[in-house]
């Protein structure tokens, strides 16, 4: 479910760009001093699981589904809420009725009637999907990642392997102590050599005969293995 359009104006106006939060659930909630009354909207009892009428709001409720290593976290934030006359907030775990987690934001700030100050208004912004959405591109980025260092591992090897005769295992054991030497990651080690490699295969004549192949090989393995 959006939020609604009251909470897209404040969420805009109070909080500042979340990122990819198109799917977020968010909800307002409103506490009058003196009445010592909580108003949830809609929202706020969705996220907490609850349907409206179910539940009376109150601020010990909200604080047994805060997750027990972050209620302290919680208690801090609305004291300090309460007590300031400007906007505080606040990621906390928030866990439904369900025992699932909620990761989310909590923002407020104290707001006045006829000029004088009557209770706390806020927002809580459910940023689980948003978190998971992120978490899931990150993980897709490091496979990807993780595999074209490898790929140009792999070339390095093989430029190596054949332009001087040695095995993998030895490539690659030439590779990594080039890296300890400098002190540079074994990829861009791989990386120079690739490159290297094919801005010396950039200057080969394509019509050389095969003792000039030969002569051009050697030459570049001597240069390959200078570099590293």
């Amino acid at each position: 479910m959006q939020p609604s359009d009251e909470t897209r104006l404040a969420l805009t106006e109070v909080t500042p760009t979340l990122g990819n939060c198109d799917n977020c659930l968010t909800g307002t909630f409103r506490y009058h001093f003196e009445s010592q009354e909580f108003l949830w909207s809609e929202e706020i009892y969705q996220i907490h699981g609850y349907t409206r009428g179910e539940v009376v709001p109150s601020y010990q409720l909200g604080y047994t589904h805060i997750a027990p290593e972050m209620r302290d976290q919680a208690q801090a934030f609305w004291d300090d809420v309460s007590a300031r006359g400007a906007p505080v907030s606040s990621y906390l775990i928030l866990q439904d009725v369900k025992g699932r987690n909620h990761q989310v934001l909590v923002t407020g700030d104290r707001y006045t009637q006829n000029g004088v100050t009557a209770g706390v208004w806020g927002m809580l912004i459910d940023l689980t999907h948003s978190v998971h959405a992120d978490s899931h591109r990150l993980a897709n980025e490091a496979v990807a990642a993780v595999a074209e260092t490898r790929g140009v591992i792999e070339q390095a090897k093989g430029i190596l392997m054949s332009q001087t005769g040695i095995n993998a295992d030895d490539a690659f054991e030439l590779i990594k102590q080039h890296s300890q030497d400098t002190n540079r990651k074994v990829n861009i080690i791989a990386r120079d050599i690739v490159d290297q490699a094919r801005g010396l295969h950039d200057g080969t004549d394509d019509g050389a005969d095969d003792v000039a192949e030969d002569a051009q090989a050697r030459h570049l393995a001597r240069r390959i293995i200078r570099s590293i």
